[in-house]
């Protein structure tokens, strides 16, 4: 990618306790923190000394840390970041890391919206943008649940219908599944123009989205590619493969 990464390795689990960086991180700046409590502050040094275009970050588990990462964020650079939680609604409900998916708020709305979306008149809303574009849970070594738009996937949550995952799983035979979730309640079938708003920003890489007769019917209809390769590298193609599910 070409590009000035740095990374703050607090607990030196990235690049290891020696003190020349593990070869695996190549070309990457590491920044090491003599204490804990001063992970913020190497956090905004890098921004203001080293000028990285991606900065990779050990774990966020405090609320300083999140309004760094926010920071961070809002200035443009690509942040790559780990913390500790069963779900994404965990981070929604954890003050002290709200803010890495944009914060929560309550809100008041007319009663005419309340009545169209069927809840109170005084509701939870995200306060701002989130730090973090993606977000991916860890469910096991060979397990994972992907939120491809955090943005719009936290306020599906707060609205409490329903919200869409991409979840992915490797097989024994190294085979890669792709599975979505089942949409929940009637909330889209009364807002069809969310629907698609939704649809195309979350699953825009994987399928096309159509009108759909029945909600619950959210399937995939199998179609079959025949491809001639010329001048390509196999190892290209295996990727490109491995995307789409073959083996």
């Amino acid at each position: 990618m070409e590009k000035r990464v740095v990374i703050i390795d607090t607990a030196n689990e990235i690049a290891g306790d020696s003190d020349v960086p593990h070869s695996g991180i190549g070309r990457a700046r590491r920044m090491q923190v003599p204490k804990t409590d001063l992970q913020h502050k190497i956090m905004l040094e890098a921004i203001e000394n080293h000028m990285p275009q991606v900065i990779v970050i050990d774990e966020i588990g405090t609320e300083l840390e999140a309004l760094a990462a926010r920071t961070i964020a809002e200035k443009g650079v690509q942040l790559v970041g780990t913390t500790h939680g069963n779900c994404l609604e965990n981070l929604i409900k954890n003050p002290s890391l709200s803010d890495l998916i944009g914060g929560i708020q309550y809100v008041t709305i007319s009663y005419e919206e309340a009545k169209k979306r069927g809840t109170q008149k005084s509701i939870l809303e995200r306060k701002s943008y989130p730090a973090f574009q993606l977000a991916i849970e860890v469910n096991s070594l060979f397990s994972w649940t992907i939120y491809e738009n955090v943005e719009y996937s936290v306020d599906l949550i707060l609205r409490g219908n329903f919200y869409i995952t991409q979840i992915r799983n490797i097989k024994k035979n190294e085979k890669l599944i792709i599975n979505y979730n089942k949409l929940q309640k009637d909330f889209l079938i009364k807002n069809s123009r969310f629907l698609n708003k939704e649809m195309i920003s979350i699953h825009r890489n994987w399928f096309l989205v159509n009108q759909f007769n029945s909600i619950k019917s959210l399937k995939l209809k199998p179609i079959t590619y025949i491809v001639y390769p010329y001048l390509l590298s196999k190892n290209l193609i295996r990727e490109i493969l491995l995307k789409f599910g073959e083996s």
